[in-house]
């Protein structure tokens, strides 16, 4: 429906960002510490084991792809409209929306999976055994900052999501009353 703001829609979508975006920060908290292995003389080896955070990394990019699906489908992808008769900066700035919304998605998705992916791998990371204080953190926290990125743009993208439906009903929504003022004078 052009112009009408759709409540049930503004509260799913808000909603599946919102659990991808709790999701995100819970893959984030629960990678697991593990404190670097000494092995051959002159080397640290950092074994990360397997954890929940790869579950609640996938899960949060579910719900984000839900959410992203949701108001795209719903506002037929702002591709599927009418032609402009005039140029309208409105519908410019909700085109900017629109594209940002899915490059902050495509973003999300990718610093979400890649965190999944590295989290399901068991890696090894050979350090020189001088620098052990400063490599230990890096080992404990190399995939935290992945999940915090994906984070980050997961609330990006909510964001971006929210604003982009909300001023596309108002535009759709101010056209329909300027075309019916229209009709109207034509009489």
């Amino acid at each position: 429906m052009e112009g009408v703001l759709s409540w049930p829609v503004l509260g799913a979508t808000f909603f599946c960002d919102v659990i991808a975006f709790a999701l995100a920060l819970g893959a984030m908290y629960t990678q697991s510490k593990v404190p670097p292995i000494y092995a051959e003389s002159g080397y640290l080896i950092c074994v990360y084991p397997r954890d929940t955070s790869t579950g609640l990394a996938a899960g949060s990019i579910v719900s984000l792809f839900v959410a992203q699906i949701l108001i795209s489908v719903y506002t037929r992808c702002f591709c599927f409209g009418k032609p402009d008769k005039e140029e309208n900066y409105c519908k410019f700035i909700v085109l900017i929306l629109f594209t940002s919304s899915w490059i902050m998605f495509l973003v999300a998705e990718t610093f979400l999976n890649g965190g999944a992916i590295m989290n399901n791998i068991r890696s090894k990371v050979h350090v020189n055994r001088g620098d052990t204080t400063q490599h230990e953190d890096y080992c404990m926290q190399l995939k935290k900052l992945i999940s915090t990125w994906g984070a980050m743009f997961t609330f990006f993208t909510m964001f971006f999501n929210i604003l982009y439906y909300v001023l596309k009903i108002a535009v759709e929504k101010k056209e329909k009353r300027y075309n019916a003022w229209l009709e109207g004078t034509d009489m």
